[in-house]
């Protein structure tokens, strides 16, 4: 997908529909915030996927939260 076509689709998606899907290790830290639990959804391949063990689909909102405090 075209960097334009994508930027036209992050802007038009409400943020809280935005999930990244983080594997393991890097997933093992996210784990500790008390978000965590309620709001990250463990991925679960369909038929032919490839399985990844303990990864989640991660808020992109909680992503940035983070981001910006280490920033700060």
């Amino acid at each position: 997908m075209p960097n334009e076509q994508l930027n036209a689709l992050l802007q038009t998606t409400p943020e809280d529909d935005l999930y990244v899907l983080v594997r393991w290790p890097e997933v093992q830290e996210l784990m500790e915030h008390n978000w965590f639990r309620s709001e990250c959804l463990l991925y679960n391949p369909f038929d032919d996927q490839v399985y990844l063990d303990s990864a989640y689909f991660v808020p992109a909102v909680r992503l940035a939260e983070l981001k910006a405090e280490q920033q700060s």
